[in-house]
């Protein structure tokens, strides 16, 4: 393959599948992405808002009786512009994919053949971003997916200082003991049990460090055995919730401090979607063997509301 033939074809394909590389955030968040809600178009900050009302009908009086109960409290949605260069060599990954596709087609285009490259590489480049999601904190200086944003925890841990989640709030809940297969089920049932009314009677994710959830079905087993209704070994719905509340276990939760607790509306990740600044292009570089794949894209998370009636974090016992 000459070099600088296939920089002008994959740079032309790149300039064509653009916009549903740029679409592509989800790629590297799939495994979260059933228990987040996306925006598109979101660049740098976003206000989101929300609206609180106490409004209630009354026992007429034939009076005005007007009371003002409604609050809007605004949340920022931010994303961070991030970049890179990732060199890579057209030959050899020409010859990976070939044979990968080869066995499902034997008329294989050469357009196919890039639109294939072009995307295993935004896979590769885009699979840091799952378990980032949490536990990243932004850092201008970083030099990885980790420093680019600040993830689900790095937020939680900001509103836990600021005492905008707290147990006074009802959405804060401190263990206050270490769990382990012998008392996972109380712990868990006890982060159900803080939740406000209105949480309990809702869908809710319960996102956790995989070893939580391992924890959580071998002390269920100890705690029902074999009983009639304990159909399974593996319980991915929290006991006692009637399958509203699912014990969700995420790469992105490893080591993770917090419990976290939410609707799927209100964990929300902003991608800019193709907007200006963002772009996909490749290009010769210096190294005479290899191309340059060059990419800028939006990225960042947050939660739309602290409320009670959306948001339970309960923070682990740190001993």
């Amino acid at each position: 393959m000459n070099l600088a033939t296939s920089a002008a074809e994959l740079n032309k394909s790149a300039q064509k599948y653009e916009k549903a590389l740029l679409q592509l955030p989800s790629i590297g968040i799939s495994e979260i992405l059933p228990y987040m809600t996306g925006y598109p178009g979101v660049t740098y900050k976003q206000t989101i808002g929300e609206i609180f009302a106490n409004s209630q009908l009354r026992p007429y009086t034939g009076d005005n009786n007007e009371i003002d109960t409604t609050d809007i409290k605004e949340r920022t949605l931010e994303t961070f512009l991030g970049s890179m260069v990732e060199l890579f060599d057209p030959n050899q990954l020409k010859q990976t994919i070939w044979a990968q596709m080869k066995a499902n087609s034997d008329g294989i285009k050469d357009s196919d053949m890039n639109k294939a490259m072009l995307f295993a590489i935004m896979d590769s480049v885009l699979s840091y971003l799952g378990p980032a999601v949490f536990s990243a904190v932004r850092d201008d200086a970083g030099t990885t997916t980790a420093k680019l944003f600040n993830g689900f925890d790095t937020i939680a841990a900001t509103e836990i200082t600021a005492t905008k989640i707290s147990a006074a709030l009802g959405n804060y809940y401190a263990q206050t003991e270490a769990i382990d297969n012998t008392n996972a089920v109380d712990a868990l049932r006890e982060v159900y049990k803080k939740a406000s009314p209105e949480m309990k009677a809702k869908k809710v994710n319960m996102m956790v460090d995989p070893d939580l959830l391992v924890a959580y079905e071998e002390d269920y087993l100890n705690v029902v055995g074999s009983t009639p209704y304990n159909a399974g070994f593996e319980q991915m719905y929290l006991m006692g919730t009637g399958k509203r509340w699912e014990i969700v276990p995420l790469v992105g939760k490893a080591g993770s401090q917090y419990i976290t607790c939410s609707t799927k509306k209100n964990m929300i990740y902003g991608y800019g979607n193709g907007v200006a600044n963002e772009g996909v292009e490749v290009r010769r570089g210096d190294n005479a063997f290899k191309l340059q794949f060059i990419l800028a894209m939006f990225f960042g998370v947050q939660y739309a509301t602290l409320d009670k009636k959306e948001l339970m974090i309960s923070k682990l016992f740190a001993g």
